[in-house]
């Protein structure tokens, strides 16, 4: 009997979950960091300095912006360069941590530093940003495993945040300075050398492979790699920063106090997130989330926000409207993270694209909001802007369904002319693929979208199941069929098909 899903079963079945527990310092990193809106509001809470914490926070941000931008551009023109290195990742996590020291002692002072504080912000932008884009280096995996174990930083870093603002302010600048202590040093010490050993050969495979295609091919330049990147990733990095300009242009507390929406929402789009990892599922993780999780959110945040103002559903809807945003922003960046692992961008122009928009979307929603102390008068600006995005989401699900009705020339096509038994070949197909790689010099890269292919998919479906964009994904079937000796996907599908058939007959016997 033939199962349409089995093939689907094998390719997900390379993405295991894998014990990393390293990775969950990550969440008192992200508890220390003044940069997130609402760790913010908790530091100005605590120390009842809200001007030096309002020029701390636009004084990072600002760094980072500027930061971003020359990182961005060097890494378009340095493509192979593939971080800090231990010596300026060690000096980043000393200056981090002592600036975190110092900038608490300043804002517990009777005095007005405002000035030294701003300086002091500046200092904690340039020293945050390679402890995070080590940390986004260590991430670096499959998209469901960095999901996962983002998930649980997610809730161990709202916890955290939760926790500290309970607590008086000594104490709780004691205990943000070891989370930084913690988090800027974990880099350091948790490096997986394998897995960057294993990145950086497939960054060389990669370029291996685009190297092959003909002039004009691949990524040119900042404006063409950065369309290509969005090309990829741009519905959920626009919920992402969507979150961040709501984050930072309103405050939502459900007590008036420690209560605040932003953890809320966070730790429970963390537990549904967990859920969908580690959860069986016959269809691609990206598609499950794309086209299920996500809309299911939109869906139940659409029918709480239409309840009469006032009413038990109503307060519900708004004590949880962070939930879908927080989950779409954890997709995001896992999203991002899994472009970066899959070699097609480096890892610095990955971060430094993302860096710049969420600083610049951080500094647009403070300018909108009137800064840290925002008042209630974007609330109904925000709704809009959370509704916006909902309709997108829904216009883009129809979009999608309406491109797989008609085939337009997508993949769907080729996939349901072959009629073979995944279930019944696979192992066959398995080897058949390893000897043609073998034999005829296919890349790691290569090897795995000719998985793809020998079942029928075609370009786009792969450029959104591994994270590249369209353009990278048919250079590289430009380089597999002229490796293989075809010129169509349906002499491709032959060598599958007569080795099925041959298969089949082995296997019968």
């Amino acid at each position: 009997m033939n199962d349409s899903h089995a093939f689907l079963r094998y390719l997900n079945a390379r993405s295991k979950l894998v014990l990393r527990p390293s990775l969950l310092l990550l969440g008192p990193f992200l508890a220390s960091m003044p940069l997130f809106i609402p760790n913010a509001r908790i530091i100005r809470d605590l120390s009842g300095n809200a001007a030096g914490v309002d020029s701390l926070v636009l004084a990072m941000a600002a760094a980072c912006l500027v930061l971003s931008v020359v990182l961005g551009l060097y890494a378009v023109k340095k493509p192979r360069w593939a971080g800090f290195g231990g010596a300026a990742l060690c000096a980043a996590a000393v200056v981090y941590v002592l600036s975190q020291a110092a900038l608490w002692v300043l804002l517990l002072a009777e005095r007005d530093f405002g000035a030294a504080i701003a300086c002091l912000g500046v200092v904690l932008g340039v020293s945050s940003m390679p402890l995070v884009m080590a940390w986004m280096g260590r991430y670096a995996m499959d998209v469901r495993n960095v999901m996962l174990y983002g998930a649980l930083s997610c809730i161990s870093a709202s916890l955290l945040a939760w926790g500290l603002s309970l607590l008086p302010a000594v104490p709780a600048a004691i205990l943000f300075v070891l989370c930084a202590v913690a988090g800027g040093l974990a880099p350091l010490v948790t490096g997986d050398r394998r897995s960057t050993g294993q990145g950086r050969e497939a960054r060389g495979l990669e370029a291996a492979a685009l190297s092959d295609a003909p002039s004009g091919a691949g990524v040119v330049g900042f404006g063409d790699s950065l369309r290509n990147l969005l090309s990829v990733i741009w519905l959920p990095l626009l919920g992402f920063l969507v979150c961040i300009f709501v984050s930072a242009s309103c405050e939502f507390s459900l007590d008036g106090a420690t209560l605040r929406s932003e953890f809320i929402g966070g730790a429970i789009a963390a537990v549904i997130a967990i859920a969908v990892c580690l959860m069986p599922h016959k269809t691609p993780f990206v598609l499950l989330v794309e086209k299920l999780v996500i809309p299911a959110f939109v869906a139940v945040s659409i029918i709480l926000g239409g309840f009469p103002a006032g009413s038990s559903p109503f307060y519900l809807g708004a004590s949880v409207i962070f939930s879908p945003m927080m989950f779409l922003s954890l997709f995001a960046l896992a999203s991002l993270v899994a472009i970066a692992a899959a070699g097609e961008f480096s890892l610095p122009f990955v971060f430094g694209a993302a860096f710049f928009s969420g600083n610049l979307v951080t500094l647009l929603g403070l300018a909108a909001g009137g800064g840290i102390a925002s008042s209630d008068a974007m609330g109904p600006v925000v709704w809009v802007m959370i509704c916006g995005y909902f309709a997108v989401v829904i216009i883009n699900l129809g979009y999608s369904s309406w491109r797989q009705l008609f085939r337009l020339g997508d993949e769907e096509d080729a996939a349901s002319s072959v009629e073979v038994d995944p279930e019944l070949l696979e192992a066959y197909r398995h080897q058949q693929i390893d000897a043609l790689a073998v034999e005829r010099g296919l890349t790691n890269r290569e090897r795995e979208l000719l998985e793809y292919l020998s079942r029928g998919y075609g370009s786009s479906f792969i450029a959104k199941t591994l994270f590249i964009s369209d353009n990278t994904a048919r250079t590289h079937i430009r380089n597999i069929y002229r490796k293989l000796g075809v010129s169509s996907r349906e002499e491709l599908l032959s060598i599958f098909n007569d080795g099925s058939r041959a298969g089949e007959g082995l296997l019968s016997r």
